[in-house]
């Protein structure tokens, strides 16, 4: 009896632990990340949203949110093979040293005696990105509401692109090719990238192009043509230079995946710029809820 009284306590704590940990994003699967997917799609399809208010920008949540998800999902479940993405990795190396721009180990040396400059470069490439971008989503939203569609399609259509790319090249970053002999700075002196992304939805293959590098020159140049101060601008200029250079010194990517991610990044901007004025009535309100009761009362009205 004694043993059963003690031993209920402990099973609670048991189960409350396996709670936790259920809901703990980290240990998701990919597939639970899927249906999270699924089920924000279908509450944006399906759900009669306001059109103004905090409601308006929770359809939007409900749209970006798994968006990235999506992203990582896709990224994270290509598992391509180490040997051939080394390979691809010695192609980038030989290209660049052909074309004199290999120059990521040689600008790692500048900084790698120096604990305050890898701490820097190592909290760009990871406070300066997500952190920034949903700082950036909320801000737009905001106070620019009339341009953040064109800035919001140009990052998914450049995701939705890049994820192409992961799949066809995939590549390792100069970290995991040891010819180069750099190190990961991020891993070596912090843990802090690990608790942005969870395990699950990470590819450690996926540096072309960098998209770390590529959304932030987008939301740069949405910060440098709407903010209205001189320090909002100095921001938006700054913070695409910040991360090209910390994306080179951490050994995460390669020079020319900068300059593929940037590219990719300007080509989604002029895609957007034309196309979202031209379709913004149907991405922007794509809800069966919202559409529904007016057809309905449509309906109803025509009765005589």
């Amino acid at each position: 009896m004694s043993f059963q009284l003690f031993a209920q306590p402990l099973g609670t704590f048991a189960d409350l632990n396996r709670f936790a940990d259920a809901l703990d994003p980290f240990d998701w699967s990919s597939k639970t990340y899927f249906i999270l997917i699924v089920v924000l799609l279908l509450m944006r399809i399906l759900l009669p949203w306001p059109e103004h208010g905090i409601g308006r920008f929770l359809e939007e949540i409900c749209l970006i949110l798994p968006a990235g998800l999506l992203y990582f999902s896709v990224r994270g479940a290509e598992h391509a093979s180490a040997s051939l993405a080394i390979e691809h990795a010695r192609q980038v190396v030989t290209f660049e040293r052909a074309h004199g721009i290999l120059v990521e180990p040689d600008l790692q040396r500048t900084i790698v005696g120096h604990p305050a400059l890898v701490d820097l470069v190592n909290w760009i490439y990871v406070w300066a990105h997500w952190p920034v971008i949903l700082i950036w989503v909320v801000w737009m939203w905001t106070r620019h509401r009339d341009t953040y569609p064109v800035y919001r399609n140009a990052v998914l259509l450049s995701g939705a692109a890049g994820m192409i790319v992961f799949a066809l090249y995939p590549l390792a970053p100069p970290r995991l090719f040891s010819d180069l002999n750099v190190v990961d700075t991020v891993s070596l002196r912090s843990h802090s990238y690990r608790v942005l992304q969870p395990p699950s939805l990470t590819n450690l293959y996926a540096s072309m192009p960098s998209l770390h590098f590529g959304w932030n020159l987008i939301v740069g140049i949405a910060i440098a043509r709407n903010a209205r101060t001189r320090l909002g601008h100095l921001i938006g200029v700054i913070l695409p230079i910040a991360m090209f250079a910390a994306i080179i010194l951490t050994a995460n990517h390669y020079v020319v995946d900068g300059i593929a991610g940037g590219t990719l990044a300007l080509t989604a901007l002029a895609i957007s710029a034309y196309a979202t004025p031209r379709w913004s009535h149907s991405l922007n309100h794509v809800s069966l809820g919202r559409l529904l009761p007016h057809a309905t009362h449509s309906r109803l009205g025509e009765r005589p």
